[in-house]
């Protein structure tokens, strides 16, 4: 079933037909595993993000469910991410390899190396996916999903565009302290809030389907820089915290070669946040609340 909300359906029926396809087809990858553990790993995962960013923006409709919910899908994810986030330092030690020079290129490919055998010793270790929990605890959600009703009254535009307003406000918040301090903190929640955002785009994509289609696309490959971003702070931390990860000689190349990597990925990203966000959220908000009450 398709990734998007119906004004002239009921609200309800259409989070639980969103949430529930979501959480069947997560429960089908990690139980199957049709092209290995890994791939289901990452597409479950993306499947929970969905469902997280549809239960964000229906909020103000039903916030006692939003934050139960929420709240058990983080920790599904979070059980999922150990193998998942290993793999994903080797991958960002790749490109780095493939981006660099001279030794620069010759210490992350080492990084590569090193990664893999951690990667490998982290599979059969306690932190491996615990996939039957992860099952129970999936099929719990799902049940809660296809329970779902509003708990809020008013009007659904007028509740979606509330919601709607807070995110555009979170990414602003957000952006104004990734100027201010350049943290890796405030880069990986501006990039939560520019997921969550590209989420909405799609759910109410009925009610203005030019300009929002086309917004989305700008809001993924920002969400897709912004991961980039986070993935090679991730790894300056890992390899900065690790001393027995490198040699005494590659570690400060590769970290001096991550530093710089960094400060100009950030400043390309910002440029391309700022252009998105520099709207007026009480604007939009109100031209949200209008279309779709008129699409219904």
């Amino acid at each position: 079933m398709a990734y998007r909300l119906h004004a002239d359906k009921p609200l309800s029926r259409s989070v639980r037909r969103i949430a529930t396809a979501e959480l069947d087809h997560a429960l089908l990858l990690l139980r199957d595993q049709p092209e290995g553990e890994a791939h289901a790993i990452h597409k479950s995962r993306r499947a929970l993000k969905k469902t997280r960013g549809l239960y964000r923006l229906i909020a103000p409709a039903a916030p006692f469910f939003q934050r139960e919910e929420n709240a058990r899908l983080r920790e599904i994810a979070r059980g999922l991410s150990a193998t998942r986030d290993s793999a994903v330092l080797i991958e960002t030690a790749a490109r780095l390899e493939a981006d660099s020079t001279g030794e620069h290129s010759a210490a992350a490919a080492r990084a590569g190396d090193a990664l893999k055998a951690r990667h490998a010793a982290l599979a059969g270790s306690a932190e491996a996916v615990d996939l039957p929990a992860t099952l129970a605890a999936l099929e719990e959600a799902r049940e809660a999903a296809s329970r779902f009703v509003m708990t809020t009254a008013g009007a659904p535009h007028a509740l979606l565009a509330k919601a709607w307003h807070k995110s555009i406000t979170r990414a602003q918040a957000a952006l104004k302290r990734c100027r201010e301090a350049l943290e890796a903190d405030a880069f990986h929640d501006l990039r939560k809030r520019a997921q969550d955002w590209r989420f909405f785009h799609l759910l109410l994509r009925d009610a203005w389907p030019g300009p929002l289609n086309a917004r989305e696309g700008r809001l993924k490959a920002l969400s897709e820089d912004l991961g980039a971003v986070n993935d090679l702070a991730v790894l300056h931390e890992v390899i900065g915290q690790d001393t027995q990860l490198l040699s005494e000689h590659d570690r400060p190349l590769l970290l001096a070669a991550l530093a710089e990597t960094l400060k100009a990925r950030r400043e390309k990203v910002l440029v391309k946040a700022e252009a998105l966000y520099e709207i007026d959220a009480e604007i939009d908000r109100r031209r949200i609340k209008r279309l779709w009450k008129d699409a219904g």
